[in-house]
This record gives C-alpha cells, structure tokens and sequence, in this order.
C-alpha cells in the first residue's frame, strides 16, 4: 500500500510543479492535463476568445495539408470563466486551456514553444478553409 500511496503523492508534487512553472492556479473547476509535445501547433486568433482555434499536427503545416485536413487536428479557447487567462507561456513550453467540443471535454494541452507556427500565411489558410476563426 505504500508503493501506491507514493505514487499518487508523487502524481500530485508533480502536477504542482508543472502548475508552477506555468504560474497556473486551479479555480474552480479541474481541468485535466493533455500532452501534445513533439506536434506542431498554432493560434488562429486572439489568446484572450473562446472562438479563436488552436490548431496541431503530428506533422509540420503546408499548404496542402490544411486544405486537405490530413493530420489536422483543433479545438477552440476554453475561456473558464475562473481563470485569469487561459494561455500560460513559459520560457519552453506553453500550456492552453482547450475545448475539444466533443463530449464535454476541455483539457490543459501543453505544447513545446519550438513548435509553434507563427506563420500568418499558415494561419489564414486555416481560417479560409475552416472557417470558424476569429479575424479583426
């Protein structure tokens, strides 16, 4: 029974250690943590609109991957209304609350800053394909 109490003890000092690097402070609701390290991703709006989509990719983005949807995957800002934002960028990683709009789910998808697209070009492909994006 040790072994088991150590591993959720362990669990826990880790999740608090990973809160902390973010600066993130859990309110009110609990929202689970996702790894997406090792994919490509993007922001496709503002970091402060539930409509803004974050989308990533196993694969790095071309042209012709966004407009066939292969490998596509996306979700939009989980705007927890407990929260003080909802995208926490550390020196190397970046944490996004995330609404999957598939049965209820929002995560906290952590993704490496060294594979983030900044490209606009990537990013307006996405909205003229996709739709669904917030643009000013």
């Amino acid at each position: 029974m040790t072994n088991a109490k150590s591993l959720i003890e362990n669990y826990f000092n880790l999740q608090d250690e990973v809160f902390k690097y973010f600066g993130y402070v859990e309110d009110w609701k609990i929202i689970p943590m996702c790894s997406q390290l090792n994919h490509h991703w993007m922001i496709c709006g503002p970091e402060d609109n539930s409509n803004t989509k974050i989308v990533y990719s196993p694969s790095p983005f071309t042209k012709e991957m966004i407009e066939r949807g292969s490998d596509l995957y996306s979700g939009t800002i989980y705007t927890q209304r407990f929260l003080p934002k909802w995208v926490y960028r550390g020196a190397d990683l970046t944490m996004i609350a995330v609404d999957m709009h598939s049965d209820g789910n929002q995560v906290l998808m952590i993704f490496e800053n060294s594979m983030e697209c900044t490209d606009q070009a990537m990013k307006d492909i996405y909205g003229k394909c996709w739709g669904n994006v917030w643009y000013d």
